[in-house]
């Protein structure tokens, strides 16, 4: 088991955001291709949505975070294992677009 720390910044404009949500999706070997962003979260999905195969929620915290503030949330006693994550802010409307996924985190 090991412990992951996760870090980010938040965006530059938060007008309407209502929260921000860290996922992770677990791959089968590590030389698999990154995830998409819409491998995180579906296509015009709302924070109800469930979640696609192989994703997580590690973090989900419903406030309108600082203007390009850090966030950070440790992921704790992760198994051995492949992962990606990525964070989303959102609002009752939808996600907020992803730009990018963390490199494949690999725990043995």
């Amino acid at each position: 088991m090991a412990n992951i720390k996760i870090d980010w910044t938040n965006p530059s404009d938060v007008t309407g955001v209502t929260g921000v949500r860290l996922l992770k999706k677990t791959v089968a070997n590590a030389s698999d291709p990154a995830p998409n962003c819409s491998d995180f979260i579906a296509v015009d999905a709302v924070p109800t949505t469930a979640l696609p195969t192989g994703v997580s929620e590690c973090y989900n915290h419903s406030y309108a975070p600082t203007i390009n503030s850090a966030g950070t949330y440790l992921d704790e006693n992760v198994s051995a294992g492949h992962y990606y994550y990525a964070v989303f802010t959102y609002n009752e409307a939808g996600f907020s677009p992803c730009a990018s996924t963390s490199a494949v985190t690999t725990i043995t």
